[in-house]
């Protein structure tokens, strides 16, 4: 009985594996206990960060590998679980490389980002994300993000996109979160804005000035820079197809 996958009753870490060390290992917790407590699971108190890097690394041997964990409430029970216990599951594939920056060295590594050949990117329009308190949650629930995929494939201009919430205001990528450079600021859009709290996204916000606030469109399309950030490939830079 997989509750994650029979109702979307589950959450997931999408996790770095980088020279047999997982150097974002603490957001990764942070994000999932706070997911755990926001629906109603209960955390066992013995899974800290060493009991889980060590499930993570003790099957998989590579140097540099994405692994993906998936958490969901044990027991049995539909709509109306009967349990709030928690089980999970790692599995793993290969990193495939892009042109990303992972790792920040040096005081001037946004100058290394500023070089990366731009990822063409277009807005999904069709539909948008709903705004609600579990929106920062990544969910196993998925099916809108796999409808916009789909539209992706279809569009020969463009590798990624980006969504907009049902204000109408950027919300983030279809697998990242996303970071405008405009002047010397840095913004993203704001937690009431729906977009899924993102691991690498935290991590940058303890090392620059990252400012939370909404992102019309149009502040997206005079931005002198777009960042696409998440925990497998860090930082990328983005370009609008159209």
């Amino acid at each position: 009985m997989n509750r994650g996958l029979r109702y979307g009753d589950g959450f997931f870490e999408t996790i770095r594996i980088k020279d047999r060390q997982i150097p974002l290992l603490d957001f990764h917790l942070t994000r999932a206990r706070l997911s755990a407590k926001a629906m109603e699971m209960e955390w066992p108190n013995h899974w800290d960060a060493t009991f889980l890097e060590d499930q993570i690394l003790e099957n998989n041997r590579s140097s540099d590998v994405i692994a993906r964990v998936d958490f969901w409430r044990a027991g049995q029970g539909t709509y109306s679980p009967e349990m709030n216990n928690i089980e999970f599951d790692v599995s793993y594939r290969a990193y495939q490389p892009v042109h990303s920056v992972f790792t920040l060295n040096g005081a001037h590594w946004h100058n290394e980002v500023s070089a990366l050949e731009p990822v063409q990117t277009v807005l999904y329009e069709i539909d948008r994300k709903p705004i609600w308190e579990w929106s920062f949650i990544k969910s196993t629930s998925a099916a809108f993000y796999v409808k916009a995929g789909i539209w992706l494939r279809k569009q020969e201009d463009a590798n990624d996109l980006i969504l907009l919430n049902t204000q109408g205001n950027i919300c983030e990528g279809l697998t990242s979160n996303i970071i405008l450079k405009i002047g010397n600021r840095f913004v993203s859009p704001s937690p009431d804005q729906g977009a899924v709290e993102g691991v690498y996204q935290s991590y940058l916000s303890s090392i620059i000035p990252l400012e939370y606030v909404p992102i019309s469109v149009q502040m997206l399309r005079g931005a002198d820079e777009i960042w696409l950030t998440n925990a497998v490939h860090g930082i990328r830079r983005a370009q609008l197809a159209r």
